[in-house]
């Protein structure tokens, strides 16, 4: 889960296309009726990374989930991209 709806669905569709969040919160409905804890797993995107206080406050006033983790999405940079990355370790 990615956050909200708007942040979750940026990527996290069906194989048609549609929304999936409904689908995610009736499973998160389910083991919280059955008092399951659950974790977390949010994938930081770039449609979720400028929101941090927003997916967290989903994730803990909303869900009250206790473990939360975080994955970046990690783009490959080339040296244009990062001017800081090309600073000659490679010719070492």
């Amino acid at each position: 889960m990615d956050g909200p709806r708007e942040l979750h669905d940026a990527y996290r569709v069906t194989k048609g296309g549609r929304s999936s969040f409904d689908q995610v919160m009736r499973g998160w409905e389910f083991l919280d009726k059955h008092g399951v804890e659950f974790n977390v797993l949010c994938t930081l995107h770039d449609a979720n990374a400028d929101h941090p206080l927003e997916v967290y406050r989903f994730f803990c006033d909303g869900l009250k989930t206790k473990f939360i983790q975080f994955i970046p999405i990690v783009e490959r940079a080339t040296p244009e991209m990062l001017p800081l990355a090309n600073l000659g370790w490679s010719e070492r």
